[in-house]
Formats: structure tokens, sequence, C-alpha cells
């Protein structure tokens, strides 16, 4: 971690795990995503929503930018 990082990563991890935990229990808190039998979600199935939401947002947000720009340094490199 450089200077200029506000956070590191023991302090991310941890809370984009509380973030996917927030995630759960708000889905699971809904009798919809329990009791209704074309949902009938469990823990599993909302954590797992929950990450891959997480994963399309972080796409969105970063897009492929953030690969293109390593991949071109790395060819200036090479």
């Amino acid at each position: 971690m450089n200077k200029d990082n506000k956070y590191d990563w023991k302090e991310l991890k941890s809370y984009l795990e509380a973030f996917i935990q927030a995630r759960v229990d708000e889905n699971m808190s809904d009798p919809d995503f329990y009791n209704d039998p074309e949902i009938n979600w469990t823990k599993d199935d909302a954590r797992l929503n929950a990450v891959e939401n997480l994963q399309e947002s972080i796409k969105i947000i970063f897009g492929d930018e953030i690969y293109r720009n390593e991949i071109e340094n790395h060819q200036m490199l090479n």
C-alpha cells in the first residue's frame, strides 16, 4: 500500500465482507425470498447473488479501463 491510499487491504476486505453480509441479511429478512416457491432462496443463494451483484457493479464502475491500462503498461515494458 502506498501512502496515498486511505485504506489497506484488510480494511477493504472487512468492508466488502460486511457489505455482502448486509445484503444477505436484507434479502433474508424479506419473506418473499424464502417463502415464495419460485424464489425460495437460502442464505447461500442470497450471498452468491450479493457477490455477483458486487462484481457487476465493479465492472460497471471501473469497466475494462483498468485492465487495458495494465496490459498497455506491460507491453511498454517488454
